[in-house]
C-alpha cells in the first residue's frame, strides 16, 4: 500500500505512474462505476478512447484496488460523475445505485440534515441518539456516529463509494446494511483550484470554490468553501413569514499535508458545516376519527376547554397536493457540525504499510416543527441535541505477493444528549385548574348508550375519578406536555483482520473476522412540564435513572473468488454484520427502560464482474440472501399507568434479490449504462404482543424497501470550437414502498404506502478548449413528480407526509485555474 509521498522511491515509480494515469484518465467518465476523477479538472477530447479502457480504483477493502478485482458489491462515483449528475449532497445518490434508498429527513422529520439510508432493506430512520445508523457513513475513513450530519455536501469529493451488504469485518458495527465511504480530494503539489456559481429554481444561489496552495517542498494545503441558499417550496396560511423547506448551508474545509520523506505522509483535515433553515413542510393527509383512542380524539375532547377548534376530516389534504400544508407552530432546523482528523501513512517497507486515523467531531442541533401538520394546537416538537465523538484506528497493510493482509485495532468514544420537548394539547393543565369542580372522568363509562357528555361526571353508578378544579392532583394525569431527556455514553473497542490468499492460478480465498466490545451507559427521565411548573416540583413519567449494558460481537467473513479470461471474476461470500444494542430513548416507565440486544444479519452473496469487447462494456452482477434477526422495534403498549413505549428485539426477516450494473461505450464520444435492483423483503416472525399493538405482522415488507429500482443514463459528447459540448440524460425509477414496518393501512383513511415513480434529469455542458471554463444548464425531476421523504403514521392515529421539492432548473459556470 502506497501513499502519494512514496512515489519518489524508484522501486514504486512504475506503480505510482500507473495509478496517476488511472486517476487522470477517468476524469471525464460519468458512469456509476467510474470512480477515480478530479473535481478541478476536465478530460480533453483527445483521450476518450484511453479513458474508456482504464481501471477504476476503489478502497472498498481499505486498500486501493481495481473495482473489477474486488469481490464486493460496490458502486463508485468520482468528482466528474457527481457534477454530471448535478449532485448537491450525497443524498442525491438515491435512485442511481441498485437497492439503495437515501432520504434526507427521518420519521417525524427531526432535520433535513438527518440521513435515512436503507440498503437491501436494512437501515434506520429514527434520529434519536439512542438509535444507531443501519448504514455506516465514513468521511476519509472516519465513522460518523449520528444520522444528523450525515447528509454531506458533494463539494470537493474525489470518490464516493457505496458498499452494499454488511461490512462487519473491515468497517465494524452499524454497517449492517452497508457503508458509504466519502473520500475528499487531497491537496495538490501545484497551485490550482476552481470556482463555481449556480443559479436556479426558487432563487437557488450556490457558490463553491477550492484553492490548492503548496507552502513549501513537502508541505501542501487546500481550502474549500461552499455556500448554498434557496427559497422554500411550500408555505402555510397559518404560518405567515415561514418559508417552509428553504435552504441556508455553509461548508468550510481546510487541509494540510506533510510529506517529510518518500515513505511518510501526514494529512490533517478540518471541516465545519452550518445549517440555519426553516423546517420542511408537513401535510396531514388522514386521521382515524372513528377511533376514540387516538391523539386526535384526545385533542377534540378538550378543544372547547382550551378555546380551540375541532379537528375534522376537512383539515386533511390529499397526497396529490403536497404543498398545501396548513401547519402552524414553530419552525427551525439548525445544525452545526465540525471535526478534525489526522491520517498518518507510513510505508515501513515495500510490503508493509502502517496507517493511523485519529479524529474528533462535534454536532449540535435544534429542530422545532409542527408534528401534526394542521392549524390546531395538537402537538409539536422542540428538540435539542448535541454529540461529540473521538475515534482512533491503527491499520497494518501487508503485501505478501500471493497474499495480502489488512489488520487493525479500533477505539470509539461518544457522548450524546437529547432534550426533547413535546407539547401535546398545550395549555390543558392550566385550563383544568380553572374549572369550578372535578368534572372530567379519567376512564371511559362501561356502558354509554345515550352518549354521556364529556363534561358530566356522575359519581354513581360508575364512580370514576375525575379531573378538573383548582388543586386537583388528578389534573396531572392529563398533562401531556412532556420533556424527554436522554444521555448516552458509548465506548467501543475492536480488533480485526482480513486476509486474501491465492490457492491456485486464478482461484483465491479471503477470510476475515472482527471482535467488537461495546459498553453503553444511559441516563434518562421523562417529565410532565406544565404540572411541574405549576406545582413547583418535578412530576415524572419516568423518574431519573441510569443503567448500563455491554455486548461482544464476532463478525466473520468468508470468501472465494475465481478470475478467468481477461478481466472476469466470479465470487461467493458470507458476511455477518450487526447494529449496536441500545436503550429505549422514549421509555416512560421503569418497565420500558431496559436495553435491547444488537440486530444481526447473516448475508450470502454470489457475484460476477467482467469486461467485454475490448473493455468497452463493463458488467457487474450479484445475487444475495440476508437472514436478518433480532430487529429492534418500538411498540406502544397499554399498562397499569396508561401506556408504555417499549423497544424490543421483536422480529426476524429475510431479504433476497439481485443487482446489475452495466456501462457501455460503443464509441469514444458516446456512453450509456444503467443499474437494476430487485429486493424481496419479508418479515418472517414477530413477537405476538408487539404485533398486537403495532400492526407489524409476518408477511409485511421492510421499511423503505422498493421491490424494484432502476436507473438509466446516456451521454453524448461533441467537439465544438476545440472544446467539448456534452448532452446527458438520467432516468431513475423505483417501485412502491411502505415508509413503516407496520405497512400501515387504515381503512377509509390512508396508508404509509407511496406508489412507484420515475425521475428524469438532464444536463447540457460546454468545456472550453483549454479546460479553463465550463458552462452548464441542468434540470432535475423534469416531469415534476410528486414524492415524499417519508409518510409517517404516529401513535395518535394521524398520517403525515413530508414532501420533497418538485421540478428544478438551473445554470452553472465554473472556472478552473
Amino acid at each position: 500500500m502506497m501513499n502519494q509521498g512514496s512515489c519518489a522511491n524508484t522501486r514504486h515509480f512504475q506503480k505510482c505512474l500507473k495509478i496517476a494515469a488511472m486517476a487522470l484518465a477517468t476524469t471525464g467518465l460519468t458512469a456509476p462505476a467510474y470512480g477515480q476523477n478530479s473535481a478541478s479538472q476536465s478530460s480533453t477530447n483527445m483521450d476518450r478512447s484511453q479513458r474508456a479502457n482504464d481501471p477504476i480504483i476503489v478502497t472498498a477493502r481499505r486498500r486501493e484496488e481495481n473495482l473489477l478485482d474486488v469481490p464486493v458489491s460496490v458502486s463508485a462515483f468520482g468528482a466528474a460523475d457527481l457534477e454530471a449528475r448535478s449532485f448537491s449532497s450525497i443524498a442525491d445518490l438515491s435512485g442511481t445505485v441498485p437497492n439503495v434508498n437515501f432520504d434526507a429527513g427521518t420519521n417525524s422529520l427531526g432535520s433535513g440534515a438527518a440521513a435515512a439510508i436503507f440498503i437491501r432493506g436494512i437501515g434506520q430512520d429514527d434520529f434519536l441518539p439512542t438509535s444507531d445508523p443501519g448504514v455506516g457513513v465514513y468521511l476519509d475513513g472516519v465513522y460518523l456516529g449520528r444520522t444528523v450530519g450525515q447528509v454531506l455536501s458533494a463539494i470537493d469529493i474525489e470518490r464516493l463509494e457505496v458498499l452494499r451488504g454488511p461490512q462487519g469485518t473491515l468497517f465494524g458495527r452499524n454497517t449492517i446494511g452497508g457503508a458509504i465511504s466519502v473520500s475528499l480530494r487531497r491537496p495538490q503539489e501545484e497551485t490550482t483550484g476552481f470556482f463555481r456559481a449556480q443559479y436556479g429554481t426558487d432563487n437557488l444561489f450556490d457558490v463553491a470554490g477550492r484553492a490548492d496552495l503548496p507552502l513549501a517542498e513537502g508541505v501542501l494545503t487546500a481550502f474549500t468553501a461552499g455556500y448554498r441558499t434557496r427559497d422554500g417550496f411550500a408555505s402555510s396560511p397559518n404560518a405567515p413569514g415561514v418559508d417552509l423547506g428553504d435552504e441556508n448551508k455553509l461548508t468550510l474545509r481546510g487541509q494540510i499535508s506533510f510529506l517529510p520523506s518518500s515513505n511518510l505522509r501526514i494529512d490533517i483535515v478540518g471541516d465545519w458545516f452550518r445549517q440555519r433553515e426553516e423546517t420542511e413542510p408537513v401535510i396531514n393527509y388522514g386521521a382515524d376519527f372513528a377511533n376514540p383512542n387516538t391523539l386526535g380524539a384526545f385533542y377534540n375532547g378538550f378543544a372547547p376547554l382550551i378555546g380551540a377548534g375541532q379537528y375534522t376530516a376537512s383539515d386533511t389534504v390529499s397526497l396529490s397536493r403536497p404543498f398545501d400544508s396548513t401547519q402552524t407552530g414553530p419552525s427551525r432546523d439548525d445544525v452545526e457540525v465540525w471535526g478534525i482528523a489526522g491520517t498518518v501513512t507510513w510505508d515501513l517497507s515495500e510490503s508493509l504499510t502502517l496507517k493511523s486515523i485519529t479524529a474528533y467531531r462535534e454536532m449540535e442541533a435544534r429542530f422545532e416543527n409542527d408534528s401534526d401538520g394542521v392549524i390546531h394546537p395538537i402537538a409539536f416538537i422542540d428538540e435539542r441535541m448535541d454529540q461529540h465523538q473521538f475515534s482512533q484506528e491503527l491499520q497494518l497493510l501487508v503485501d505478501l505477493g500471493s497474499a495480502d493482509l489488512v489488520t487493525g485495532v479500533y477505539y470509539f468514544n461518544e457522548t450524546s444528549r437529547d432534550d426533547n420537548l413535546v407539547p401535546i394539547v398545550p395549555g390543558l393543565f392550566a385550563a383544568l385548574g380553572q374549572l369550578p369542580a372535578a368534572v372530567i372522568p379519567l376512564a371511559p363509562y362501561p356502558t354509554d348508550p345515550g352518549g354521556v357528555s364529556l363534561f358530566t361526571c356522575p359519581v354513581a353508578p360508575a364512580g370514576f375519578p375525575c379531573a378538573g378544579g383548582a388543586g386537583n392532583p388528578l389534573n396531572v394525569a392529563l398533562d401531556q406536555t412532556i420533556q424527554l431527556f436522554g444521555e448516552m455514553d458509548v465506548e467501543n473497542y475492536a480488533a480485526y483482520g482480513h486476509l486474501n490468499f491465492g490457492i491456485t492460478d486464478g482461484l483465491s480465498a479471503s477470510v476475515g473476522a472482527r471482535i467488537t466490545y461495546e459498553r453503553k451507559i444511559f441516563f434518562a427521565f421523562q417529565q410532565r412540564i406544565e404540572s411541574s411548573a405549576a406545582l413547583g416540583m418535578p412530576i415524572y413519567n419516568l423518574t431519573p435513572r441510569e443503567s448500563s449494558d455491554s455486548w461482544t460481537e464476532f463478525t466473520p467473513h468468508l470468501g472465494l473468488q475465481y478470475e478467468f479470461g481477461s478481466g472476469h471474476l466470479v465470487y461467493a461470500s458470507y458476511n455477518r454484520g450487526f447494529r449496536s444494542g441500545t436503550f429505549n430513548g422514549r421509555a416512560n416507565s421503569t418497565a420500558s427502560f431496559s436495553a435491547v440486544d444488537p440486530e444481526i444479519v447473516d448475508a450470502y452473496e454470489l457475484g460476477f464482474k467482467g469486461e467485454f469487447l475490448n473493455r468497452a462494456v463493463r458488467l457487474s452482477l450479484a445475487a444475495f440472501y440476508n437472514d436478518y434477526q433480532d430487529i429492534q422495534l418500538r411498540a406502544v403498549i397499554p399498562s397499569t399507568t396508561g401506556i408504555d413505549v417499549f423497544l424490543i428485539n421483536a422480529a426476524g426477516a429475510t431479504i433476497q434479490g439481485v443487482e446489475a450494473e452495466v456501462t457501455l461505450r460503443p464509441t469514444p464520444y458516446f456512453q450509456l449504462g444503467g443499474t437494476f435492483g430487485y429486493a424481496d423483503s419479508q418479515i418472517d416472525n414477530v413477537d405476538p404482543v408487539v404485533s398486537q399493538f403495532t400492526g407489524i405482522v409476518s408477511g409485511n415488507v421492510l421499511t423503505k424497501t422498493p421491490k424494484v429500482t432502476l436507473s438509466l443514463f446516456a451521454q453524448h459528447d461533441f467537439d465544438l470550437a476545440g472544446g467539448r459540448l456534452s448532452f446527458r440524460g438520467d432516468y431513475s425509477w423505483r417501485s412502491s414502498v411502505y415508509h413503516d414496518a407496520a405497512n400501515t393501512n387504515i381503512a377509509g383513511v390512508g396508508s404509509t404506502r407511496e406508489g412507484g415513480y420515475g425521475l428524469l434529469d438532464a444536463r447540457i455542458s460546454y468545456v472550453t478548449a483549454n479546460e479553463g471554463w465550463e458552462f452548464a444548464v441542468w434540470g432535475r425531476n423534469l416531469t415534476d413528480q410528486t414524492r415524499y421523504a417519508t409518510l409517517f403514521a404516529n401513535a395518535g392515529g394521524q398520517l403525515n407526509g413530508y414532501p420533497v421539492r418538485g421540478r428544478e432548473f438551473g445554470v452553472s459556470g465554473t472556472v478552473r485555474f
